[in-house]
């Protein structure tokens, strides 16, 4: 290499291609600042790249949303319905499969629908009636009685149970009543007793006998003049009779102790008779046994009148009256029913049954009721004169009870117009209820349907007239 007409040696060459590889700091100052700088401009243009990258892909996004909401908008149209099973809905009109009902669009103005300003008010078409099964009865004013049935258990009357006591202490020579369930009638032999003190009395009765027959002897004698020791004969009769009370108190009877003034002698042992008849229904006196005085003996019981007594739930005690006559049927008699009368009504309502005990007295003269069966018991209360409805025609739904009244059978479009009305209703028998507020004579009524009708006017948050 030739250097203003010199040519350098070798070692000149090489001098100098050492002086270009070591470079100045300047030099290395220089390249570093290029070297930032050029870096700088490339993250620029790659962070304006990512912004307009993020714009485009947020306005694509816009328009597919504004898209897909113009296509939904356009997908969904109003559907057709049943009013009566909102499930059922379809894209054109149509019958609904489970009721046949048309199908409606919501809010359609020519199907059921409330009507005038009261929401108590609903109109059908004739069509629609049909469908709904609407029937319509007149109200009327009608005879009405109320059966009640109970179920009852007979049991022994009270007033018609006795029991026997030993009158005096002694022992039980013999037995003639030897088991319970036997029938004893009044003056009916029932055991022979030994008593000392029964014997005592008949011996002091016997001896007043005498001095009654003294006394009279004395004041009948010729000179007239008794002695003044001889009581006079009606203070002795006096005597006598008392004795004769406390024999009878003992539990002797008059044929006894007549036989005994005939004979002037006293009974060592005597027979105790029954005072009154019956059915012995427990026998405490074995033959041999000692009697204390006042021990019970025997019990009795006269089945020829049993009461029933019954159980009346709330709603039909005002159905009872004393002296009411009743029926009653026991399954031992299929077929057969016998006469009865309330005699008694419990003042007392049982606050676990919620049921009114009723005493109903009854004759058993055959002895077909029998203590302990079951019985059901019928009574009928007479309704001269109320409005009545048939069962369908009213919708029990929580304290209120609600029946569909007719206000035209045409309102001008081919419709008729139904009233939700409030009534309070009575009794109820013979598949009517007695109305005692809430309709008149001659009104119209939904016999049938009415379940359908009030479904409806719920779902449309209708009203109930007052």
């Amino acid at each position: 290499m030739r250097v203003f007409g010199w040519k350098m040696t070798s070692e000149e060459k090489e001098s100098t291609h050492v002086k270009k590889k070591t470079k100045s700091p300047r030099s290395l100052r220089k390249t570093r600042t290029d070297t930032f700088v050029h870096s700088t401009l490339d993250m620029k243009i790659i962070l304006i790249l990512l912004i307009v990258s993020i714009s485009f892909i947020v306005a694509c996004s816009k328009t597919d949303t504004a898209h897909k909401t113009e296509n939904t908008q356009a997908v969904t149209k109003p559907k057709y319905f049943c009013p009566m099973h909102p499930q059922v809905t379809s894209d054109k009109p149509g019958i609904c499969p489970i009721c046949q009902m048309d199908l409606v669009l919501p809010g359609d103005e020519h199907e059921m629908e409330s009507v005038t300003d009261s929401s108590a008010l609903l109109a059908l078409s004739t069509r629609q009636q049909v469908l709904a099964d609407v029937r319509t009865v007149e109200v009327k004013k009608e005879q009405m009685s109320q059966t009640l049935r109970l179920a009852g258990t007979f049991v022994p009357a009270e007033f018609a149970q006795r029991t026997i006591i030993a009158r005096v202490s002694g022992r039980v020579e013999r037995l003639f009543v030897r088991q319970s369930g036997e029938r004893v009638r009044e003056g009916q032999p029932l055991y022979e007793v030994y008593s000392p003190a029964l014997l005592q009395a008949q011996s002091d009765y016997l001896l007043t006998l005498k001095s009654v027959a003294q006394s009279v002897l004395q004041e009948a004698q010729p000179d007239g003049v008794p002695s003044s020791h001889t009581p006079k004969p009606e203070r002795m009769r006096g005597i006598a009779a008392k004795a004769r009370e406390r024999l009878l108190l003992l539990g002797m009877t008059n044929a006894q102790i007549d036989a005994i003034t005939q004979s002037g002698e006293p009974q060592t042992r005597v027979i105790i008779q029954s005072p009154f008849s019956g059915t012995v229904t427990q026998k405490n006196i074995v033959e041999g046994a000692s009697l204390q005085e006042g021990a019970t003996l025997f019990d009795l019981a006269d089945f020829s009148t049993v009461w029933n007594l019954a159980e009346v739930f709330e709603y039909g005690i005002s159905a009872l009256r004393i002296g009411q006559r009743v029926t009653m049927s026991i399954a031992a008699y299929p077929g057969e029913t016998f006469a009865g009368k309330i005699s008694f009504i419990s003042p007392i309502l049982n606050a676990t049954t919620r049921t009114v005990s009723v005493r109903i007295e009854a004759p058993n003269p055959h002895g077909k009721l029998r203590p302990g069966m079951f019985s059901t018991t019928e009574l009928t209360r007479e309704i001269p004169s109320a409005i009545t409805v048939p069962e369908e025609s009213v919708i029990l739904s929580g304290r209120q009870a609600v029946v569909w009244v007719q206000e035209s059978k045409d309102d001008g479009q081919g419709k008729g117009v139904f009233r939700a009305q409030s009534v309070t209703l009575g009794v109820r028998s013979g598949g009517k209820y007695q109305v005692l507020s809430g309709l008149h004579e001659g009104d119209i009524v939904a016999a049938s349907g009415g379940f359908l009708l009030d479904s409806e006017h719920r779902l449309r948050g209708g009203t109930v007239a007052k």
